[in-house]
């Protein structure tokens, strides 16, 4: 069975980044040490690095590291062996 948290932004007005998923990201991924991260929809066009590092830091505050896509020789692997995974889809402006 796969379980998934589908969520329409990563922060809400006034509180940290995904502070208020925290409940439902704490229950998902429990037990499990380590996620991949896949960055590649970056808001305002910062790094790979410094958006995993964005969401290692929320992450690392609930006891989960974060390890970004990118850094695997072979992404294709690496989601196919990761106990868990994260993202954030990107929203058009147009929207």
């Amino acid at each position: 069975m796969r379980k998934i948290v589908l969520a329409s932004t990563s922060t809400l007005f006034g509180q940290e980044y995904l502070s208020y998923l925290e409940p439902a990201i704490r229950e998902l991924f429990a037990g499990i040490p380590e996620i991949v991260f896949i960055p590649y929809a970056r808001p305002g066009g910062i790094s790979h690095d410094d958006y995993t590092a964005r969401v290692a830091a929320a992450f690392g505050a609930w006891g989960i590291k974060v390890k970004g896509l990118h850094t695997f020789p072979d992404p294709e692997v690496a989601i196919r062996h990761a106990a868990g995974y994260f993202t954030v889809a990107a929203t058009p402006s147009c929207w």
